[in-house]
């Protein structure tokens, strides 16, 4: 009896110490799951970087690419992105990284933070507050790579992280960019969850959801903005065959608390560029002034162009885009722009170049980054073309102060299954390469 009294012992003995681990284990997930989404650090790394003509681009550690910049208080070029490289097993194209922020000074020399959270982070866009703190914005990739969560943080002018939020148990799988307006709070291009599409979502400065709104568009393209303390957004949508051959964009300026004031159909644009519209618009992007003008450029399936509104959504001009005429058999492309303080408009988009078949006789092209500068009525001053016979994609545009222009983005030597590498270049005032 003595024996079977020691084994219920034994055994109750046991059974405490798997229900008190048990007990322990749920403490610990409902803590995690109850406890404020504020965990991530960053780390300084060294980036070495390989010079192209007017460029750098980085491929020590594999910054696979830079996908947005601003101007931090001092008037250094910040720039994010990511770290990392993709999986091309199942799921395809995972990704296995980490979000990347790098500082760059006057002196052109750089400062590079790696924000780390514990899983695989997507930095896309950052923007300066009026502490002079940053808020950074993407997405953070769980091991399937299929649920993704949006992410928010604001990191200091040191790199010290203060605070993360993630967003995927409201259904936001991205956020895409973020501006900060008049009362210090944040906008962003959400995607959602479930729909896949687009919204427009407003948050606290200390990242609490406000409202969302979805204006049924598949992409908004961009976001900016206005002196009056509203927002202007550009999107796309499909509205039928019949209608529109693939996507038309609309124009959509909405106040701080989601009332449409007015809406422009960039169809209207057609007979001013003569275009027809088969796709407008595939790209664009939006700026705007002092006075509350609004700049779009953009591409549709055929051309690229410019566009001038008022701040009542009222068309004050709108020209096709002067693609370099001494480059045959090219296309341009429009996907950013900026504002000099001189009131000039700064454009980054990209050219198809056809290359020579040569002996093979197997018709090749590339891509390459064009920079163009255009008076405040959309006249050609200066262009600056990158040609390095790799593939550019321009994800970011700032001008400075100085009206020195930074573009980042990400550069490939050739399509198909080959790494990116982040990509930073620097124009002065006229053109020239910084």
């Amino acid at each position: 009896m003595n024996g079977s009294i020691r084994d219920r012992k034994r055994d109750y003995s046991i059974l405490s110490m798997i229900a008190v681990i048990v007990m322990v284990a749920v403490v610990i997930a409902l803590v995690k799951l109850l406890a404020p989404q504020s965990t991530g650090t960053t780390e300084k790394l060294h980036l070495p970087g390989v010079s192209v003509p007017g460029t750098m681009i980085y491929q020590n550690p594999d910054v696979s690419g830079m996908n947005g910049v601003t101007l931090a208080q001092d008037g250094s070029v910040v720039a994010v992105g990511s770290t990392g490289v993709y999986s091309w097993g199942s799921p395809p194209k995972q990704w296995r990284g980490s979000g990347l922020m790098v500082r760059f000074n006057t002196d052109l020399s750089t400062l590079a933070l790696s924000f780390k959270s514990n899983s695989t982070e997507i930095l896309n866009s950052v923007a300066l507050t009026a502490s002079g703190d940053l808020v950074v914005a993407g997405t953070i990739q769980d091991s399937t790579g299929i649920d993704n969560s949006a992410l928010l943080a604001m990191i200091d002018s040191s790199g010290n992280l203060l605070w993360q939020r993630q967003y995927g148990n409201d259904n936001f799988r991205a956020f895409h960019k973020v501006i900060v307006v008049g009362d210090g709070s944040f906008v962003v291009i959400a995607t959602d969850q479930k729909t896949k599409q687009d919204e427009v979502v407003k948050l606290s400065n200390t990242g609490d959801i406000d409202w969302s709104q979805a204006f049924g568009y598949r992409t908004i393209q961009d976001i900016i903005t206005t002196i009056d303390n509203n927002v202007v957004v550009v999107g796309s949508k499909l509205i039928g065959q019949n209608d529109c051959r693939v996507y038309c964009s609309w124009l959509v300026k909405t106040s701080l608390d989601a009332d449409t004031l007015w809406s422009v159909d960039l169809r209207s644009l057609e007979s001013s560029i003569s275009s027809r519209a088969y796709n407008m618009v595939v790209s664009s992007a939006l700026v705007s002034d002092g006075s509350g003008s609004i700049y779009v450029v953009g591409t549709d399936s055929l051309i690229a162009f410019t566009a001038k509104f008022d701040a009542d959504g009222i068309l004050s001009w709108a020209k096709q885009f002067p693609c370099p005429s001494d480059e045959e058999k090219s296309m341009c492309s429009l996907k950013l722009t900026g504002l000099t303080p001189n009131g000039s408009l700064i454009t980054a988009g990209t050219m198809i170049k056809l290359d020579d078949p040569g002996l093979s006789g197997q018709l090749n092209s590339h891509q390459i980054l064009l920079v163009s500068s255009l008076s405040r009525d959309g006249d050609l001053q200066w262009q600056q073309i990158f040609d390095d016979g790799g593939y550019c994609y321009p994800n970011g545009l700032i001008v400075a102060a100085d009206g020195t222009t930074t573009v980042v983005g990400d550069w490939q030597m050739g399509t198909g299954v080959k790494p990116l590498s982040g990509l930073v270049v620097r124009l002065t005032a006229d053109g020239k390469i910084h």
